[in-house]
């Protein structure tokens, strides 16, 4: 079927009542000048900075899995890890600068962080939506926070497998614990609070991988299998994601995004049928949601995807909070290149100014049509939405194209209480 779920539409979200004025300030040229002096920026009172709307906050590098598709595979367990009051001060700044959203993620597991839980409280009670992306070993931990998440927020498992051989081989955890074990689990998530969007996450690992990382396992065959586990243990949905590869510059890329060429389509048409075989699986309670990566793929759009505008606004929107610095996409989690400020960032005020200052010359400074020239980026049509916008600001949000995916939306609203 191929089509963008609203998960995925991130200009519809940035369009929902009450958003688009925040929206249009962090584009407004009299906050974000360019080539103002920080000396100069500092002189005299400025406007109150805008954060980003969302955040994804790595409180740990500590991880109990040795995927050999982690990206973050050189930082784990360096002993990297914000402190519970370093988090609190981030959140609360971001939160009086107009933060709306906070997805724990990445760099390690959340859940291995010790003051977890606490965290998820905090979280909610700043009023933030409020996203966990966990590998599932420790669903004890997010079944006991789940009852304190609301309308909006979600819980997703990286799981990329369908049965437990492909799970161990791609995952490699360090204690013992099953594919059965985690799917257990997410039914006492559920349990604990059936209005929690709970997704199951399959990162699709194909034969051509394998020319990037030898130590991978291909398991495109297993998308069904996983689906209907899915399905069986009270998941909300399967999400498929393509795998991404570094490529030299250590950007991330599909390993075949030169997907038309003789000798690819094999692999294509296989995929495409594995998917089909997975939607037999959806009804109203379960469904299918390809990432934009992935339907760039199956579709032949790869190309459309890496044609980038010049300034990725999207960096002053989504940023990545980590113990080792706040970068502006997370594409670039641990590249110089996307680096604004270390791990204390956001922890004072001043040093809040400082970094959204610095975030408006990563803006400016970044020239997204050279760097990402070779990336299928998720955000590629809302740049090119907010592109628009910045150019013409006062221009009614009817007026404007969704642009978000691969075909444009029309008439569509996302609601207020969506976490991204």
């Amino acid at each position: 079927m191929n089509k963008l779920s609203p998960m995925h539409r991130f200009s519809l979200k940035l369009r929902q009542r009450g958003l688009l004025d925040d929206v249009r300030k962090r584009l407004s040229p009299a906050l974000f000048a360019a080539g103002r002096s920080l000396n100069s920026f500092f002189a005299k009172p400025q406007p109150l900075p805008m954060a980003p709307i969302s955040i994804n906050l790595d409180l740990t590098v500590a991880c109990n899995y040795r995927c050999p598709h982690c990206i973050d595979s050189e930082i784990i367990n360096t002993k990297a890890m914000f402190s519970l009051d370093e988090v609190t001060d981030t959140l609360i700044n971001l939160r009086i600068c107009g933060l709306r959203s906070v997805i724990l993620i990445g760099g390690g597991e959340p859940t291995a962080h010790p003051k977890f839980e606490t965290i998820v409280r905090l979280i909610k009670a700043l009023g933030l939506q409020c996203a966990i992306v966990s590998n599932g070993s420790r669903t004890d931990r997010i079944a006991r926070v789940a009852g304190h998440m609301t309308q909006g927020d979600w819980v997703r498992l990286s799981l990329d497998a369908g049965s437990d051989e492909v799970f161990q081989h791609l995952h490699k955890p360090a204690k013992k614990i099953t594919l059965t074990d985690i799917c257990r689990g997410a039914v006492k998530i559920k349990k604990a609070n059936s209005k929690l969007q709970l997704g199951y996450s399959f990162i699709v690992i194909t034969p051509e991988a394998l020319g990037y990382n030898s130590n991978l396992t291909p398991n495109i065959h297993e998308i069904a299998l996983a689906a209907a586990l899915a399905k069986e243990h009270g998941f909300d949905y399967l999400s498929l994601k393509q795998y991404l590869a570094r490529d030299a510059d250590g950007k991330e890329v599909i390993p075949f995004s030169k997907d038309c060429e003789p000798g690819k389509g094999e692999t294509l048409r296989l995929l495409q049928k594995e998917v089909a075989r997975a939607r037999k699986h959806v009804c109203d309670g379960f469904k299918i949601i390809e990432s934009i990566n992935l339907i760039a793929l199956l579709t032949g759009a790869t190309q459309k995807q890496t044609s980038q505008p010049r300034r990725c606004h999207m960096q002053r929107f989504r940023q990545v909070v980590t113990p080792r610095g706040i970068y502006a996409c997370p594409a670039y989690r641990g590249d110089k290149r996307s680096l604004v400020a270390g791990k204390m960032g956001y922890t004072k005020s001043a040093n809040c100014r400082k970094t959204l200052w610095r975030t408006n010359e990563q803006v400016s400074r970044f020239d997204a049509s050279y760097e990402c020239r070779n990336i299928t980026c998720i955000y590629n049509s809302t740049n090119w939405w907010l592109d628009a916008l910045a150019s013409a600001p006062e221009t009614s949000q009817d007026w404007l194209p969704a642009l978000d995916g691969l075909t444009k939306q029309k008439g569509n609203t996302w609601p207020a209480s969506a976490t991204f």
